[in-house]
């Protein structure tokens, strides 16, 4: 007798989980692109592409050509961050079945919402539509090894193997049932730079190595250098570095009637603040978060922790800049460079590690309607964003394709937190939605394609 789908996911989810895929653990790493390339060999039939070691580390890539007209591209990701068993009610690479308060039964384990939950659902509904003939599709799998450091095995994978069909619709399967609310669609994301400002003692003053500091009224301290220096960023306590980009047609609509059911409260309370840093109606706070533009400082850090009553030699700051898909990676980098260099005779180190650009697809196109729709047919109003407030790379895949829809059916939560979950509820309309969302998706877009 066939395994419950859910049964299935969830044992998959348990034995993945025990894989501590993070950035750093490379045996863990290998460990788990090996297990995930087995279920794709084995339980899918894939041609496998790259495995997600070698050259193409973190990068797994498979295809499932049945001969079909229509294309699927799946994309998602296989790494989490890193977790300690502090405030975790189970082991966080254990992963286990508990009953949290106001939200029932659910699995609890690092990656269970970001984003091993999902991976597993979307296999494991793939194997159940491949098994019983549902789903007229070519299927080509790209799985990210390096999503939570900046995918950029995946950019350089891209940039030099190109897809081996050419998609007809880009998928990104996620819980988006975000704090339990109503359930999200985002038709894009926004672009984002990842990197560090350093300042070092030298030329310019500060010292080269740490001294005294009885020595602050005339020795410049880097770590207040730099905090001058940031300074030039931004003036308010949010990181905005540019005016508001203002919202297309298509993107004001769509924000205008999101802004009727969203929940600025809820929204607050799912995100564990108090107020917002700005003002005005609901479509206003919308506007500014799609449309703004914001340096998120993540770290700041001067000298040694194990230094103390010192003028450090160093200071630093990681940042993640974020802004909308219509603005340019190197021009926004230009213009923030230029904040940080206007000083002829002092400059900062500013290093950046990962570039992604955003990207957008219209609500018109064949897969959006069809997402939209397995909104509405499983009885959800989806809420329909432009584009997503955060990053993730599908600009990459806009050459062979329309690009990534994420949506999704499905609640979990405290990504990057102690006791992230998935609800087992949740996980079950996921699995539910994926059966409906796929094959829906491949129809939408023959009848558009051999449209007369």
């Amino acid at each position: 007798m066939p395994v419950p789908l859910l049964t299935r996911t969830l044992a998959t989810l348990e034995q993945w989980t025990r894989i501590p895929s993070y950035a750093g653990n490379t045996h863990a790493m290998h460990e788990m692109a090996m297990t995930i390339t087995e279920f794709l060999t084995k339980t899918l039939g894939a041609k496998i592409i790259a495995d997600g070691t070698g050259n193409a580390s973190g990068v797994i890539h498979a295809i499932i050509d049945r001969g079909s007209d229509i294309t699927l591209l799946l994309y998602n990701m296989y790494d989490v961050m890193p977790a300690t068993p502090d405030n975790w009610l189970v082991p966080p690479f254990e992963g286990h079945i508990i009953s949290l308060p106001d939200k029932g039964k659910c699995f609890v384990g690092r990656g269970a919402e970001n984003n091993k939950g999902p991976l597993v659902g979307m296999l494991e509904a793939l194997s159940t539509l491949l098994n019983s003939n549902q789903l007229d599709a070519n299927i080509e799998i790209i799985l990210d090894g390096e999503e939570e450091t900046g995918s950029e095995s995946l950019q350089r994978y891209m940039a030099g193997n190109p897809l081996h069909f050419s998609s007809d619709a880009g998928l990104f399967p996620s819980f988006c049932e975000y704090g339990g609310g109503p359930p999200r669609m985002y038709l894009g994301c926004k672009g984002m730079i990842r990197g560090q400002i350093t300042i070092t003692g030298g030329a310019w003053g500060g010292p080269e190595h740490p001294i005294h500091s009885s020595n602050s009224p005339w020795i410049a301290n880097p770590a207040w250098r730099l905090l001058h220096t940031l300074d030039r960023l931004s003036q308010d306590d949010m990181g905005t570095i540019l005016p508001l980009s203002p919202l297309d047609h298509e993107a004001n609509a769509l924000v205008q009637t999101l802004a009727s059911t969203f929940d600025l409260e809820a929204e607050l309370k799912f995100r564990a603040t108090q107020r917002y840093g700005v003002s005005g109606t609901t479509a206003d706070h919308l506007a500014i978060m799609l449309g703004g533009s914001a340096c998120n400082l993540s770290s700041l850090t001067a000298g040694h922790s194990n230094e103390p009553a010192v003028i450090p030699s160093h200071a630093s700051a990681k940042f993640d800049l974020r802004f909308p898909p219509d603005i340019k990676t190197d021009e926004i980098l230009y213009i923030f460079q230029n904040k940080l260099n206007h000083d002829s005779i002092f400059s900062p180190n500013i290093n950046v590690t990962s570039i992604c650009p955003g990207f957008r697809i219209s609500g018109q196109a064949a897969p959006a309607r069809a997402l939209e729709e397995c909104y509405t047919n499983s009885g959800h109003t989806a809420q329909i964003w432009p584009w997503a407030p955060g990053t993730m790379p599908g600009a990459f895949f806009s050459t062979n394709g329309p690009g990534l829809l994420i949506g999704g059916l499905g609640y979990g939560g405290n990504a990057h937190a102690a006791n992230e979950f998935v609800t087992l509820s949740g996980l079950q309309r996921f699995l539910a939605f994926m059966l409906h969302w796929l094959p829906a998706t491949a129809q939408k877009c023959r009848i558009e394609k051999h449209a007369p």
